[in-house]
């Protein structure tokens, strides 16, 4: 036998779930971890998959929202550059979804008359700009700001490690399952070169992100120390004041399979670009 539902009732569901969905937007729009004016400059904001706030803005520029909270960073199973595992404490953020693409990197450079960076011959568009030293991508980073109002710069390393590590001590940003081609783009995927961004949802974070091993090395803002976390403050840790070299995390499509983990470090001249560098942004208001 076949229930019908009476007309009025039918309506007055319909209208109850139109409330409730308008109640809900509205509820979402008052949490939104920015300011009124990053809401009104952003696209399209909303939950994404893995159900945390979610910004993008021009040119494709995607940026996840990292709420605050202490997590364990570093590692004591990994020599002394990545330990000791210490606790540290971070104000909510904004992370980029990826890193910054050749079309995000070249419309800075012709708008600034600057020379675009080599793309090796792999090709440019939505794979990760490389050949960018770390003052390349704090300036543009500078400029982004300028141009947006918003004060976008490069992570540091506690941001760049909590976003791949979460609240959790997985040894990878998808979790502890193995290291695979669908998830990373590494040495012995047999690729050699970089591939689009985000076309490895695999390896994604338990925040969203993704790319964050493998494909390019990522410059972070910090300054490298070597012995840094014996000395690190517990809460938003800057880095040393003063070096030459910088922080790069999350391996590149050299690295070999067993050196990607989200703990790893290196550092490079300030000043000197490679094939396999690039960046990712950030934004904290």
């Amino acid at each position: 036998m076949v229930m019908r539902t009476p007309k009025k009732l039918l309506a007055y569901l319909i209208l109850l779930a139109m409330a409730m969905g308008t109640a809900l937007a509205q509820k979402a729009s008052l949490s939104f971890p920015g300011s009124v004016a990053m809401q009104k400059i952003s696209l399209q904001s909303a939950a994404n998959g893995k159900g945390f706030w979610q910004a993008e803005f021009r040119n494709g520029i995607v940026m996840v929202f990292i709420p605050p909270g202490p997590f364990w960073m570093g590692s004591d199973a990994k020599g002394a550059s990545e330990g000791p595992r210490h606790r540290v404490e971070l104000p909510g953020y904004w992370l980029g979804l990826t890193e910054v693409t050749f079309d995000q990197f070249d419309e800075f450079c012709r708008k600034t008359g600057r020379p675009l960076p080599s793309d090796q011959g792999w090709g440019r568009g939505k794979r990760p700009v490389i050949n960018v030293s770390w003052r390349d991508a704090v300036e543009y980073c500078t400029w982004l700001a300028r141009e947006t109002g918003l004060p976008f710069r490069l992570p540091s390393e506690a941001e760049w490690e909590k976003g791949a590590r979460g609240t959790t001590e997985w040894k990878f940003p998808w979790g502890n399952d193995p290291v695979t081609p669908e998830r990373a783009n590494y040495w012995e995927a047999g690729i050699k070169r970089t591939v689009a961004v985000g076309t490895l949802p695999g390896g994604a974070s338990s925040y969203g992100l993704q790319d964050l091993l493998g494909n390019v090395w990522e410059w972070c803002r910090d300054k490298y120390g070597n012995f840094y976390y014996r000395e690190s403050p517990t809460i938003d840790p800057p880095g040393p004041a003063a070096g030459s070299r910088g922080v790069l995390r999350g391996g590149c499509c050299y690295t070999l399979k067993a050196n990607l983990r989200s703990t790893n470090r290196r550092d490079y001249p300030l000043v000197l670009s490679h094939h396999t560098i690039g960046f990712r942004l950030c934004l904290r208001e």
